[in-house]
């Protein structure tokens, strides 16, 4: 798959929703000066991009596996699981 973005708009997408959620739609693609088609398009695009909670877990899950790994690993001197710790609780 190419990373370029398809950018040929010839499919079309049609929604059922109520009016003020149309004419909210409109308002706020408007004060992006955008279209709706377009607005709502980023929107998807955005979520797209969103990370779920449950994914957040699991990535934190992994990270943490990993770290207690090294932390309790006997291979390891003192001093080096005291840097692990010591650089861990700059991002904790």
């Amino acid at each position: 798959m190419s990373n370029t973005k398809n950018t040929n708009k010839t499919d079309r997408l049609d929604i059922r929703c109520r009016p003020e959620i149309k004419n909210l739609a409109n308002k706020r693609a408007h004060e992006h000066n955008l279209t709706t088609s377009k607005y709502i398009c980023n929107l998807i695009e955005k979520d797209e991009q969103n990370i779920s909670h449950e994914q957040l877990i699991e990535q934190s899950l992994k990270e943490n596996l990993f770290i207690n790994s090294l932390l309790t690993n006997e291979g390891l001197s003192s001093r080096a699981k005291q840097f692990i710790g010591k650089e861990i609780k700059k991002y904790v």
